[in-house]
């Protein structure tokens, strides 16, 4: 049966707990979860994501930082003040990336138009050889790489997280078969980062306080003009949603209606393109009360039939 939308967790997801202090802590995922509940109307939802394999996790990272990685797995090790990794982070990274890896292979082997990947720990900081941010493997780049690979693809990436995704774009640079593109707070994390454009990568620095209308219209008519030299056969978003306006660790001004807003437009991208074909991969987002709304607000777009043209 071919879904409209179906959304991929599981439990390990809430067990890496780097502390209930710490921004990026389970309470994010209980909120997730609660915004998927009850599912949509024409979604599916799998519950247990399997772990991806060192060679899936090669596409994107170096050797030897995936074998340190994985050498890790049980204990306790900080990547930086920030990047901590406990019994049960490994594990939960690994299948937040066989998360997107069935998802890609859903899409595109046409068991589901649309995906919606409730994973954590986030991703879009993680680079080839380094892990920062939260984030320890690149989830959305390893995802890309995989459609490369194995279904030939050209992948849009479009990231609205409210931080440069860095590390995506250390991974992606110079792939003629991704065109990256962010949009995120100027200046914010990591500091410096996201400020200029190069061959497949176009930054879209957004000034803080930026009404969300035009910040909303920026990544638009950015992503449009692009699309004028680029056809993708499947779009995916890191979804982050720490550019709202009541975000404790930004100074952006979008709400959760942007998100909508966003979504229903990358949707209409994905019809015009690529045979409707996208898939969201949660990335931040630390407004305890608004994240629920969030992803609701995006499981329910995505979940809603579209003729394809």
């Amino acid at each position: 049966m071919l879904h409209q939308l179906t959304i991929y967790t599981d439990p390990s997801f809430s067990e890496h707990n780097p502390g209930p202090e710490h921004p990026e802590s389970s309470w994010r995922m209980d909120a997730g979860l609660r915004g998927i509940k009850p599912l949509p109307k024409n979604t599916k939802g799998i519950n247990t994501c399997r772990r991806a394999t060192r060679d899936e996790l090669l596409l994107a990272h170096d050797e030897t930082y995936v074998d340190q990685l994985l050498a890790f797995e049980g204990q306790h090790k900080a990547l930086d003040n920030e990047t901590i990794i406990t019994e049960h982070t490994i594990n939960a990274a690994l299948r937040a990336v066989g998360a997107t890896l069935t998802s890609i292979d859903d899409i595109m082997q046409s068991k589901t138009h649309t995906a919606f990947c409730l994973v954590r720990p986030p991703g879009h900081h993680a680079g080839k050889n380094f892990g920062m941010g939260y984030c320890f493997f690149n989830n959305i780049a390893i995802a890309a790489l995989h459609a490369i690979k194995k279904y030939h693809a050209r992948v849009l990436i479009i990231d609205w997280d409210a931080h440069h995704g860095n590390g995506t774009e250390n991974i992606v640079t110079g792939n003629p078969n991704i065109l990256f593109i962010s949009a995120h707070q100027k200046n914010l994390f990591p500091i410096n980062s996201g400020n200029t454009s190069h061959n497949n990568i176009i930054n879209i620095p957004i000034e803080p306080k930026t009404p969300a209308e035009t910040h909303i219209n920026q990544i638009i008519t950015t992503t449009e003009k692009a699309l004028n030299t680029f056809t993708p056969d499947i779009i995916l978003v890191s979804c982050g949603f720490d550019a709202l306006a009541t975000d404790p660790l930004t100074q952006l001004s979008l709400t959760p209606d942007s998100f909508t807003i966003l979504t229903t437009w990358a949707k209409s991208l994905a019809q015009k393109y690529c045979l409707g074909r996208i898939d969201s991969i949660l990335e931040g987002g630390y407004d305890t009360s608004a994240l629920e709304q969030c992803v609701r607000n995006v499981a329910d777009t995505l979940s809603k039939p579209e003729e394809i043209s």
